[in-house]
C-alpha cells in the first residue's frame, strides 16, 4: 500500500533558485557574444539605442569614431529641414558637432594636398602620410631659411669689402697679390681711355683676402643685429671662435642692452633724416656709435658701430670695429 502512495502522489514543485542559464537563448550568429549596446564592433550611445528607423543610423557613431574616419571617408550627407525638425535637441547638437568635426578635417587634409603639391614640385622626398609631409615641410623651410642667411651674409660681406676696397685704393694702398693684374690693365689704357683708373686698381683684387688680413678687428651685422662676417682680428680681439659669433647677435657683446638699442633706432632716424634732408649730400653716409663690450678674459674693449647707407639714403647694415682700451681710457 505504501508503494502504491508514493508512486501515485503528484512531483514536488521545482525550487526558485534553479540554474536558468541552461535554458537561456543563444546569442544571433555573427555577433560573437558581444553585449548589447555593441553591434559589430561599433561602440552604441545610450541616445542612439532610442533611435529607430534607417534614417538615424548615421547618429549610431560617438564623435570620436566619427573623427577617425571623416578624413578619409565621404563626408556626411547633409538633412533637410524636415528631417531636422524631427530630431530631439541632443541629437541636433550631436549632428551639428559631426559637421563641424567633418568641415575641420577636409580643411586640413586640404592644405596637407597643398603642401604636397610644394614639396612634388620642388623635388623634396617625402613618404605618402601626412606626418612625413608635415616633417619634409618643416625641413625644407629650415633650408629656406638657412639659405637665406648665407645670400644675406654674401651680400654684406662684398659690400664691406667693396667698401674697405675703396678707401685703400683712394689712400694708394694696393695689395700685391693685384700687382700683375694692374700691370695688364696699365697696359690697356691707351686703348680704353674712357676707364677711370681707379677702376683699372681695383681689378684684381682679393676682397675676401683683404677684409680678413686686415690688422683691425671689423665685423658685419644686418640691421636686426646678426653677425653676418668677422675677420680673423675680430676672432682674436674677443677670443671667441668665428662659427660661434656668427650664430650669435651683435647686443650680447655690448654691456648696456637699453643703450644699444636706443642708439640703434638714434642712428636709424638720423639717417633717415638725413637722407631727406635737402641739402644732404648722395652718396654713402656713415654714423657712428661707441660703446664699451662686455669684459672677455680680463680685457677692455671698446665697439664702435657704423651705420652705412646705400646710394639712394636706405640703412643696409653695421660696420663693426672693435679696439682695446689704452690704460689712459681705462684709468
Amino acid at each position: 500500500v505504501m508503494l502504491w502512495k508514493q508512486a501515485l502522489a503528484p512531483p514536488p514543485p521545482m525550487e526558485p533558485t534553479a540554474n536558468f542559464q541552461s535554458i537561456t537563448p543563444a546569442p544571433p550568429p555573427g555577433t560573437n557574444g558581444m553585449s548589447n549596446n555593441t553591434v559589430a564592433g561599433v561602440k552604441r550611445t545610450a541616445e542612439s539605442d532610442a533611435l529607430d528607423g534607417p534614417d538615424e543610423k548615421q547618429f549610431k557613431l560617438e564623435p570620436s569614431v566619427v573623427s577617425s574616419y571623416s578624413s578619409e571617408k565621404a563626408p556626411m550627407a547633409a538633412l533637410t529641414d524636415a528631417e531636422l525638425e524631427k530630431l530631439t535637441p541632443a541629437e541636433k547638437r550631436r549632428y551639428e558637432r559631426n559637421m563641424r568635426e567633418q568641415q575641420r578635417s577636409y580643411r586640413i587634409s586640404q592644405q596637407i594636398k597643398m603642401l604636397r603639391d610644394v614639396l612634388e614640385e620642388n623635388k623634396i622626398p617625402f613618404k605618402p602620410n601626412k606626418f612625413s609631409i608635415l616633417v619634409s615641410v618643416v625641413e625644407y623651410i629650415k633650408q629656406l631659411q638657412a639659405r637665406a642667411i648665407m645670400l644675406d651674409s654674401e651680400h654684406q660681406r662684398l659690400a664691406e669689402t667693396i667698401r674697405q676696397t675703396n678707401e685703400m685704393v683712394t689712400s694708394g694702398q694696393v695689395p700685391s697679390s693685384g700687382e700683375e693684374s694692374q700691370n695688364e690693365d696699365a697696359s690697356r689704357v691707351h686703348k680704353m681711355p674712357d676707364i677711370a683708373s681707379s677702376d683699372l686698381m681695383v681689378k684684381g683684387l682679393d676682397y675676401e683676402g683683404v677684409f680678413d688680413r686686415c690688422p683691425s678687428a671689423l665685423g658685419i651685422a644686418s640691421l636686426d643685429g646678426r653677425v653676418l662676417s668677422c675677420n680673423t682680428s675680430f676672432e682674436e680681439l674677443l677670443s671667441v671662435r668665428k662659427d660661434q659669433i656668427l650664430q650669435q647677435s651683435m647686443f650680447m657683446y655690448i654691456r648696456n642692452h637699453q643703450d644699444i638699442f636706443e642708439a640703434m633706432a638714434d642712428l636709424l632716424k638720423r639717417s633717415s633724416t638725413t637722407a631727406e634732408a635737402a641739402d644732404a649730400p648722395k652718396g654713402t653716409q656713415l654714423l657712428f656709435w661707441c660703446g664699451y663690450v662686455v669684459s672677455l678674459q680680463a680685457k677692455k674693449l671698446a665697439f664702435s658701430i657704423t651705420l652705412t647707407n646705400t646710394i639712394d639714403g636706405d640703412p643696409k647694415y653695421f660696420s663693426l670695429s672693435a679696439a682695446e682700451m689704452s690704460e689712459q681710457n681705462k684709468a
